[in-house]
């Protein structure tokens, strides 16, 4: 109960003493706040604007799939324009390709005022500055906002045009960076599609080539066994093959009746047996392709006709070639509209990122915040001015 009564004691004894040093509290406490006051009229202020993009979806070339499925043989990456990813339109926004872009369109050489005679350096020491002022920032909503802080000089309170020009300044170098952006983007796509062109220019003409050999070998192999249609040839060699057995057999029957009344030297008879040798020769030539393996042009040129034994490579041979005339007028097809396609990639000039929010000029600065600083420094004024009237007012013993 006794220690219960000291400590209230105490405290009302601590209140007592706050209330009568009141006014030197609150001397202390507006003190403090007015040199916080006057040290945040002597920052400088900052100005901050943003510009928030969108990166517009790029189709890809889909030859190489095409190409791979028609036979071709196409190099990894070469025919593929991918969309951007955020982390690469962050890292082009940071490279010092960009930094230095928005350095000579604004002039920041000029703007910060650095006084440099070698004009290289002089763009360094801006590139910088501006990097300790722009920042890129990624949303979960997958958009990028490039965010731009501008500070005033020192005592901007004395200069008051400070405060608009750097105003302006952060909308600027925040549209800018997006412009830089996107013509880095731009060349780096027209790079690609150049890169598309000129390889697939080269690719054509080998194609090209190769289309035309293989349409001269399919052309010559037609001519050269008279092939249009196996099947077809088939069928009139099968029906050749009949016709020449009958009249085999018919030779047959008439060289039986001369012999029986010519001698086997007379003329006739010769005649009808030779007759009948041409007939079994030409028999043997369409069956097993006997007693040559390949036929006379001349007689090929006459008949049209192949050897049964022969067809199934001639016509595998046929379909060989004729597939072959096919693949390369497919590829050359696919290459033909790609060609055209990777030439309109070269040429367009539509832009890479969409600009959802342009950079506006802000209509208040974000720090100093005055009125905080002075609410905030004055309570903290109270806080440190009565435990220094406590600590010595106390009595020694309780100290």
């Amino acid at each position: 109960m006794d220690d219960r009564f000291s400590f209230s004691d105490e405290v009302a004894s601590a209140f007592q003493t706050l209330w009568t040093r009141r006014m030197r509290i609150l001397r202390v406490s507006g003190l403090v706040a007015a040199v916080a006051a006057f040290v945040s009229l002597l920052v400088p202020n900052v100005f901050e604007a943003r510009a928030t993009f969108l990166a517009t979806q790029q189709d890809g070339g889909g030859l190489a799939s095409a190409l791979a499925n028609a036979g071709a043989n196409i190099p990894a990456g070469l025919l593929s324009l991918p969309s951007t990813p955020v982390d690469v339109f962050k890292e082009v926004l940071e490279s010092r390709t960009v930094g230095l872009g928005v350095v000579d369109e604004l002039d920041l050489v000029r703007q910060y005022g650095i006084d440099e005679e070698d004009p290289e350096k002089a763009r360094i020491l801006a590139l910088f500055a501006l990097k300790n002022q722009i920042k890129v920032a990624q949303k979960r909503s997958g958009l990028v906002a490039v965010q731009v802080e501008v500070p005033t000089g020192w005592v901007p309170i004395v200069r008051g045009d400070q405060s608009a020009k750097a105003a302006r300044l952060a909308a600027d170098i925040g549209n800018e960076a997006v412009r830089q952006l996107n013509r880095v983007l731009q060349e780096r796509r027209a790079s690609s599609a150049r890169n598309s062109r000129e390889y697939l220019e080269a690719e054509l003409e080998k194609n090209r080539v190769q289309m035309e050999l293989a349409a001269d070998s399919l052309v010559a192999f037609q001519k050269r066994h008279a092939t249009l249609s196996i099947e077809e040839q088939a069928k009139v060699t099968v029906q050749m093959l009949g016709t020449l057995q009958g009249q085999i057999v018919a030779k047959e029957i008439e060289l039986d009746v001369v012999g029986q009344t010519r001698t086997p030297s007379s003329y006739e008879y010769q005649r009808v047996r030779t007759e009948l040798e041409a007939l079994k020769d030409r028999y043997a030539e369409l069956l097993r392709g006997e007693p040559a393996q390949k036929i006379d042009a001349a007689r090929l040129d006459e008949t049209g006709f192949e050897p049964i034994t022969s067809l199934p490579d001639i016509a595998m041979e046929l379909l060989r070639r004729t597939r072959e005339a096919e693949l390369q007028h497919t590829v050359y097809t696919l290459l033909t509209t790609q060609y055209y396609q990777a030439r309109l990639e070269e040429a367009r000039d539509t832009p890479t990122v969409e600009i959802l929010d342009e950079a506006i000029v802000p209509l208040g600065k974000s720090s100093p915040q005055r009125k905080l600083i002075v609410v905030l420094s004055f309570l903290g004024g109270a806080v440190l001015a009565s435990a220094w009237e406590l600590l010595r007012h106390r009595p020694a013993t309780a100290r």
